[in-house]
């Protein structure tokens, strides 16, 4: 009788888990839209420099203002993003300014990682003669000079803002005219195309 009433018991135990299973599985992921022209505001992992690094060098950032889709948080501050340097110039003898590109490339949610294009950030220090240091270009790239230089000298920095509420982006112009974006300088990008991404979700969101 009782080996009975374990040959029914147990399909009966199997049957719910599966059916648990199934329900938890298959649950479908929600994935939301990105539009271009959605701004990113990282903040920097790593100093970055137009002599210490080269073409192609990657970097690591962190969002430090949510993304927003319709008023919906879809991408919480503190997310890890990926990003490489797509042109380094070190400064040159006379009329070799020196310059530094960078662009966001991955961002990453629940342990996956999701390819992003934005428009390329570049800094150009303007001559051996001058001590500025010039940001070019910006939402539309459209190639207008935006930052200002406050200070002259070694050490000299600019804060080039992009947007109503954006982040700044701190450049220093160093003793050999190079550009440098210490740990922590804070910078926007833009989205040059639309990303779909799966919606972070409470277990997703960075540790405070």
């Amino acid at each position: 009788m009782r080996r009975d009433k374990q040959r029914m018991v147990i399909p009966f135990i199997l049957f719910v888990l599966a059916a648990l299973c199934s329900m938890a599985c298959g649950r479908p992921e929600v994935r939301v839209t990105v539009p271009a022209g959605t701004d990113i505001q990282v903040e920097l992992a790593d100093a970055i420099g137009s002599a210490q690094n080269g073409n192609g060098d990657t970097f690591s950032a962190s969002i430090v203002a949510p993304i927003d889709v319709n008023g919906e948080e879809i991408v919480p501050a503190g997310t890890n993003v990926a990003g490489r340097v797509t042109s380094a110039r070190p400064s040159g003898h006379l009329e070799t300014p020196a310059e530094l590109a960078v662009t966001l490339t991955a961002i990453e949610i629940g342990g996956r990682q999701y390819e992003i294009h934005t428009v390329d950030r570049t800094w150009v220090h303007d001559s051996h003669t001058k001590g500025n240091v010039a940001w070019i270009g910006g939402a539309a790239g459209a190639g207008a000079v935006i930052g200002a230089l406050v200070g002259h000298g070694k050490g000299a920095a600019i804060g080039a803002g992009v947007g109503a509420g954006s982040g700044t982006a701190a450049a220093y112009a160093t003793g050999q005219h190079d550009v440098v974006l210490p740990p922590r300088t804070r910078l926007t990008f833009v989205l040059r195309e639309p990303v779909t991404l799966r919606k972070a979700t409470e277990t997703d969101s960075p540790m405070r």
